[in-house]
Formats: structure tokens, sequence, C-alpha cells
């Protein structure tokens, strides 16, 4: 005979929202996004050969610092929380 449901809560309050479940990226993940874009200013800073190209490098590093800043300064919690209210509204860093 089967056993029954130990959980008895509805079956809305026993889910777990999906961005719970979605592991939250890390500062190096956040951080190698960036590899491409990167490289990319390397390569068109190899074949710059005019003021007006150096300038255009300029604006995409400054673009892309700022974005790399962005990481840094993010106002969402970096690290997975400790533990997740059932309703999922709260959660303990």
């Amino acid at each position: 005979m089967p056993h029954p449901p130990v959980n008895r809560l509805p079956a809305q309050q026993r889910r777990v929202p999906r961005a719970a479940l979605r592991p939250r990226p890390t500062v190096a993940d956040q951080l190698e996004r960036f590899t491409p874009r990167f490289d990319e200013l390397i390569h068109r800073a190899r074949l710059a050969t005019s003021t007006a190209d150096f300038d255009e490098l300029e604006e995409t590093a400054t673009v892309i610092a700022r974005d790399l800043r962005a990481v840094f300064r993010s106002p969402t919690p970096r690290a997975a929380p400790l533990f997740v209210t059932a309703d999922g509204k709260g959660a303990m860093f």
C-alpha cells in the first residue's frame, strides 16, 4: 500500500520559484563574458593606424570598462541564498 505524501501543502505552495532554481552567475562568470569583447579590442588596436582609429578604440574601451565596473557594483547578491522561504519571496544570505 503506498504511503501518503508527507508534505500536505497545496502544490502551488510547494513549488520553488524558477529564479531560485537557476544558479546566479559568479563574478568570475560575469567577467569571463567580457573576453570576446576585449579580444576584439586588442585585435583592432593591433590594426589601428590613425588617430581616428585610436579615438574609436578609446570609446570602445570606455564602454567595456563601464560594464566591467558594473559587475562589481551590482546591487544583486553575488552568493546563492542560504535559505529561501516557502513562498519564494524571502531569502537569507
